[in-house]
């Protein structure tokens, strides 16, 4: 058995930091998702976007994981939002009654203009 590979890539702009996530995202994977986001909000680049664009699974944990993170990135004045979600997982966030806690983005630029 192949054990499910997450790769995260870090993109630091100027005033707001672009994380893409590339495969699924379940409770074997959130320590890495912590473990790249973590680091971050600690250095104060606490404007996350997550590009959830090649993201084809995320379990109960990833995102329990991801709002985690979100509350830390606004508890240090920044925030994270997300961009490129699939049409799955859209509906997963509706399902789940979370899509109202979440600030979607269908595009990185418009999510970096909602920074202000």
């Amino acid at each position: 058995m192949v054990d499910k590979v997450l790769e995260v890539h870090v993109r630091d702009g100027d005033n707001v930091v672009v994380v893409d996530l590339v495969g699924d995202i379940d409770l074997h994977v959130v320590p890495l998702v912590k473990e790249k986001i973590e680091p971050l909000i600690a250095a104060g680049k606490n404007r996350l976007i997550m590009n959830m664009g090649k993201v084809k699974y995320l379990s109960s944990a990833g995102i329990g994981a991801l709002l985690r993170k979100k509350a830390e990135a606004r508890e240090s004045g920044g925030d994270i939002k997300f961009v490129n979600l699939s049409r799955t997982l859209r509906k997963t966030f509706e399902l789940l009654g979370i899509s109202g806690l979440l600030e979607v983005f269908d595009t990185e630029e418009a999510a970096i203009g909602s920074f202000g």
